[in-house]
């Protein structure tokens, strides 16, 4: 009978007031939802006592349909998953600035308003730039503290555009005299791709003739920037590789994701078949991978230089793509759009329930694999005021 005010009164007589552990700051995300901060863990070396090292490939767990091998073919398909998922207003990047957006596997939030049910927003990328969007449930490993969980919800969201996530777009128009067939309908595709444009994304215009000549520097001004691309005047012979280096240059310093549009309908040439730039194909493309800067090129007509162009693309992440004629160039802004992603693709909602159901206020980290890339973050556990002695009176 007594038992139980007893075992309070001998709890605050040996430990004193209870402390409770610091509150993550917290961020809605749906109502009555709300998300912790997913806190990146980089993964202990066994290399020398207190090293770290950033989450890195592992071995994958099944091998992919389609795969090479004996085994190919063998693994079960898994459930596909629904089309769409829930909407998460404002999901936020808690790891920005751990370069989340350069992995492939990432932990974006953490939700434990269910505990113990745990809810996580995860990114899956295949290279830089490119989202994953076909995952199927069984394809997808979590564990917690080390210890295996079962997936009981896996879905894509979609998040609004992600805070902190700008997006930094250099164009790059070749304004030689043999661009002036083409001129108006490059304009106006690419004033139309900068209508679509986020409040916070940033674009410039380089226009490149007998030189590279940066018109309109890096703003968020949709209007300046257009005016910048309608000022360009066809003359002249083709400084390609001069633009691209100032290109580079201009985005070297930007945060978050950024990209170069190349159009042309040529190659770099004084008029005599003798390139005009002084900088070069290939000390240009090193500098676009020292920065990170993929190339989108958009060639134009039968008078192109289709090897460098290719090699300006593929070498640095881009992506090549060819239109027969001036017509063509609008459509091809649109997969220039989707493959720099406006922060819709690639997201997923994965919720499990833990096997560590205790309210002890613990860090508990959490491990996703896919196809042999991981990423890592930890969460609080809740706290139970009176944890471990309320078992007492379970």
């Amino acid at each position: 009978m007594y038992l139980k005010p007893f075992c309070f009164f001998l709890a605050f007589s040996l430990f004193g007031t209870p402390v409770r552990a610091e509150e993550p700051e917290t961020v809605v995300i749906s109502p009555g939802r709300e998300i912790q901060p997913a806190v990146p863990r980089p993964i202990p070396s066994n290399q020398g006592a207190g090293e770290m090292i950033e989450p890195g490939p592992m071995e994958p767990e099944m091998r992919p349909i389609g795969a090479s091998g004996p085994d190919a073919g063998q693994m079960e398909a898994g459930p596909q998953l629904p089309d769409a998922g829930p909407r998460l207003p404002q999901a936020p990047v808690y790891n920005w600035n751990e370069a989340w957006h350069e992995k492939p596997v990432a932990i974006l939030g953490i939700d434990i308003t269910n505990f113990p049910e745990v809810m996580a927003v995860i990114s899956l990328r295949k290279d830089l730039y490119t989202p994953v969007d076909d995952v199927r449930l069984n394809e997808i490993k979590v564990s917690e503290d080390e210890a295996p969980q079962q997936i009981t919800s896996l879905a894509p969201c979609i998040p609004d555009r992600i805070p902190g996530d700008p997006l930094s777009i250099m164009f790059l128009i070749d304004a030689s005299g043999s661009m002036q067939e083409y001129i108006d309908v490059v304009q106006s595709s690419a004033s139309r791709f900068v209508d679509g444009f986020a409040e916070d994304d940033r674009a410039g215009v380089v226009a490149f003739s007998d030189h590279a000549v940066h018109t309109t520097p890096l703003t968020d001004n949709k209007d300046k920037v257009k005016t910048g691309l309608f000022e360009i005047n066809p003359r002249g012979f083709t400084a390609l590789y001069d633009s691209v280096d100032m290109g580079t240059r201009q985005l070297a310093n930007c945060q978050g994701k950024k990209a170069i549009i190349l159009v042309t309908d040529g190659k770099d040439d004084d008029g005599t078949g003798v390139p005009l730039s002084r900088a070069t194909l290939e000390g240009v493309i090193e500098q676009a991978r020292m920065w990170r800067i993929p190339i989108f090129a958009i060639g134009i007509g039968d008078e192109i230089s289709l090897p460098a162009l290719q090699s300006l693309a593929r070498k640095t992440g881009g992506e090549f793509l060819f239109a027969p004629s001036g017509e063509d160039v609008d459509a091809l802004y649109s997969i220039v759009a989707r493959r720099l992603g406006r922060g819709d693709q690639g997201y997923y909602q994965l919720t499990y329930r833990t096997s560590q159901y205790e309210k002890d206020g613990t860090t508990r980290t959490i491990i996703v694999k896919y196809q042999g890339d991981a990423g890592a973050a930890q969460y609080p556990a809740p706290r139970n005021l009176f944890w471990p002695l309320s078992k007492v009176f379970d």
